[in-house]
């Protein structure tokens, strides 16, 4: 059950929008308005609703001052911004403050109903965590053990018998990795297992278990003799075997384990085990993955040094399908090739930052379910396709202001080159000037004046040479170099060609002058 509060100081919006929620047929127990943000706030230190449907421009305090007020006090609580096409500026300050979803005016019931969906969805995600995160202290004193296990990988001096009693100085070590794909509720049936163990590995005594990161587990094993490695190998195959079943029983496929060898200190076999587990995005058939299946991935990628300035152009100008071919194009490239897991990171950060460093997009507080590590995507294909959708989300929010900023960026080169034209002018130069790469310059340039960047210089050089020629105040060779070209052979020649007259008969055939 829910409850929800709709602040807007527009009457005829506000009973619309209640009216909808009352036939939408959502659980809500407990639905409330306010005329406007002051009146609003003082209902929510009350009645702490799950969701808040707030306009943005209101009298007093706006809309986005009682977000970012209401996210500070009450984090828990889901917002919902609404807007009128005129007021489309404030969207992207809406998005950086945390906002559930921006509806625009006249509101689509079928678009609220999918923003309350969100909104729900992520306020029983949060119910799961905090349930699991409760449970996850359970195991082995889940943060305590991160805690120490942080100690060991960096190197500080720590006893392993803090953590085993079971070890001596013959022990080895194996390490598991377990990567959770994200909205499954894979972590209960695991904590299930490390909570039953018995037999060879019990906690605290030869096996520890700490949760890594949201969605991945640790496991260590310790090995007390060397005799025993064969015996361990065997359990510990035949336990992630147990596991897998249960997982498949409960209709879960998305997980993936990472199982380093056996090695004497701990920070190698750990590092060994999320290095193989790193593979799952290039292994996407594997659930489990150990260090003979990455061997083959050793191939370098690197993305070409245009590609960033055309994904950056066709994102400004709304180019989809230019961006989803880009896309396509890197995909058919890197399939194919056994890349190595580090080149794939370093490819997907270099996407990731034509939206973080262009757009400026937070991805932490705009776009949160973007990650920052190549491995959380279970395959090339879905880390390429999560990066497409990021560009097109990119693509609603920046239109109406892309092209804007290119018509500036191409008039501000237009100007240089009708004030500079008698100087050596290189289209590298004016791009290293304007902090853009050449290639995109160029492309856009020819999109916004309909002719490329050289022709343009050339038809400006020759403009004014053809009105020094008939003012008669200069002499020919004088007039090739006031315009820019090399010598006074080559002026003629280039002037021909473009008007059909040699320098001396264009001023014979349009008017008198000095020569």
């Amino acid at each position: 059950m829910y409850s929800i509060l709709i602040i807007d100081d527009e009457e005829w919006i506000r009973q619309g929008i209640l009216s909808k929620v009352r036939k939408s047929g959502f659980p809500f127990t407990e639905i409330a308005e306010a005329a406007n943000a002051e009146e609003g706030f003082s209902i929510i230190k009350t009645l702490q609703p799950d969701i808040v449907v707030c306009d943005i421009r209101m009298e007093e305090m706006d809309g986005l001052e009682l977000i970012e007020k209401v996210h500070r006090m009450y984090p828990e609580i889901k917002t919902i911004i609404i807007s009128g096409y005129s007021e489309f500026q404030y969207v992207t300050k809406a998005l950086k403050l945390g906002v559930a979803d921006y509806l625009l005016k006249p509101i689509d019931k079928y678009a609220l109903y999918q923003a309350f969906t969100k909104c729900m969805e992520a306020i029983e995600q949060e119910k799961q965590a905090k349930i699991r995160i409760e449970k996850l202290e359970l195991v082995g004193s889940s943060l305590e053990m991160k805690q120490k296990m942080d100690k060991f990988l960096q190197k500080e001096d720590l006893d392993p018998r803090e953590i085993f009693s079971a070890y001596n100085d013959r022990s080895s070590f194996q390490s598991v990795s377990l990567f959770v794909d994200p909205g499954t509720n894979e972590e209960d049936i695991i904590l299930n297992h490390f909570l039953d163990s018995q037999g060879s590995l019990q906690l605290n005594r030869n096996m520890v278990c700490y949760k890594n990161t949201p969605h991945e587990f640790t496991i260590l094993i310790c090995v007390p003799e060397p005799h025993m490695v064969n015996e361990y190998e065997n359990y510990i195959v035949h336990y992630i075997e147990r596991l897998q079943t249960d997982l498949h029983k409960n209709g879960v496929y998305r997980y993936t384990f990472g199982i380093s060898g056996f090695h004497q200190r701990i920070d190698t076999c750990i590092f060994a085990a999320s290095y193989c587990l790193k593979h799952r995005v290039l292994l996407e058939d594997n659930q489990v993955i150990r260090y003979t299946d990455t061997m083959s991935f050793q191939q370098t990628y690197k993305l070409a040094s245009h590609v960033p300035a055309f994904l950056k152009h066709h994102l400004e100008t709304q180019n989809i399908k230019g961006i989803t071919d880009i896309i396509s194009d890197i995909y058919q490239e890197i399939s194919v090739a056994a890349i190595s897991y580090k080149s794939v990171q370093n490819l997907y950060t270099h996407l990731l930052m034509v939206a973080a460093e262009d757009f400026n997009v937070n991805l932490e507080t705009q776009y949160p379910r973007y990650p920052l590590e190549a491995y959380f995507y279970s395959s090339l294909r879905e880390l390429l396709d999560s990066i497409t959708e990021l560009y097109l989300k990119i693509v609603n929010v920046s239109k109406g202001r892309s092209e804007y900023s290119t018509q500036r960026l191409i008039m501000r080169v237009k100007e240089y080159i009708d004030t500079h034209y008698a100087e050596e002018i290189k289209l590298e130069d004016i791009a290293e000037l304007e902090h853009y790469n050449s290639s995109y310059l160029s492309l856009a340039f020819k999109e916004t004046m309909n002719i490329n960047f050289q022709d343009y210089l050339l038809n400006v050089r020759l403009g004014n040479a053809k009105k020094m020629l008939l003012s008669g105040q200069y002499k020919i060779k004088d007039i090739a170099v006031m315009s820019g070209f090399k010598n006074p052979h080559y002026f003629s020649a280039v002037f021909k060609k473009a008007e059909g007259f040699t320098p001396k008969d264009f001023v014979k055939e349009h008017g008198e002058g000095l020569l």
